[in-house]
């Protein structure tokens, strides 16, 4: 299965920094997803043979201007069954806040990481 990976980022106020966003890629990536051959538990740890097997999508930081920034990365693997598609990410920001402490607030206002 090939899946096109096409990743949104929401700025706040990018109308501000238009010098900072990094130009869009001429062409979406493409990432072959590999089927679970020994099965995954969905637990929260991404430590099953199938997970070690499969490549990681390095996502990109949208800032053009980072020299000098601490290191800010995500990587993704994604593997599917006959009945579900399975993601995993690791993510690394140093720079990381939130104020919303209400239960079911708007968390995706903050800092986060959620499927668009």
């Amino acid at each position: 299965m090939t899946l096109g990976v096409a990743v949104g980022v929401r700025v706040g106020g990018a109308s501000d920094l238009p010098d900072r966003l990094l130009a869009v890629a001429p062409e979406l990536p493409s990432y072959t997803i590999e089927r679970v051959s020994a099965g995954i538990s969905v637990d929260g740890v991404a430590d099953e043979e199938d997970w070690r097997a499969v490549s990681v999508i390095e996502l990109i930081v949208p800032w053009g201007d980072t020299e000098g920034e601490l290191v800010q990365r995500t990587g993704v693997r994604m593997l599917w069954s006959h009945t579900d598609l399975y993601i995993v990410y690791a993510c690394e920001d140093p720079y990381i806040g939130a104020e919303i402490v209400d239960h079911d607030g708007p968390t995706y206002l903050e800092d986060d990481v959620e499927p668009e």
